[in-house]
């Protein structure tokens, strides 16, 4: 449960949460620590597996949105995928394990596309993970 305290703190620490996301760098880095540990203590083998997905992910929420159509930033989409995973672990509630799901082929298919081959991977294992419960005691 502690991990996904660690990523619900980063979470709210960057933007659209935060209004001076500069000013926060530091706090991130050290919640980016402290997340690391804890996925080290709970499942030492993911710990490679979640630097290499939080690299990947770091890397396209600084992605601006391109194409004729302004095609979304995948960002955008990974976002709401990565609240809702967070969320189900520290509430318990069903809905956001069912929001985790929406759209979710569209979303693997574009981390495939964007070489987020880590991320993709990272957040699979965290959806299975989802089968044995919530982080939170209910």
């Amino acid at each position: 449960m502690a991990f996904f305290e660690k990523l619900n703190q980063i979470e709210s620490l960057e933007v659209p949460y935060a209004y001076h996301p500069d000013e926060n760098r530091e706090q991130l880095r050290l919640l980016r620590k402290a997340a690391l540990d804890e996925i080290s203590g709970w499942k030492r083998e993911l710990a490679t597996l979640y630097r290499e997905a939080d690299k990947e992910y770091v890397r396209i929420k600084t992605e601006k949105p391109m194409g004729p159509y302004m095609k979304h930033a995948l960002a955008l989409n990974v976002r709401a995928l990565v609240h809702n995973l967070i969320m189900y672990h520290l509430t318990g509630r069903e809905l956001y394990s069912k929001q985790a799901r929406q759209n979710l082929s569209g979303i693997m298919h574009r981390l495939i596309e964007n070489g987020c081959v880590a991320l993709r991977e990272f957040l699979t294992l965290l959806l299975d993970d989802m089968k044995n419960g919530p982080a939170v005691l209910e």
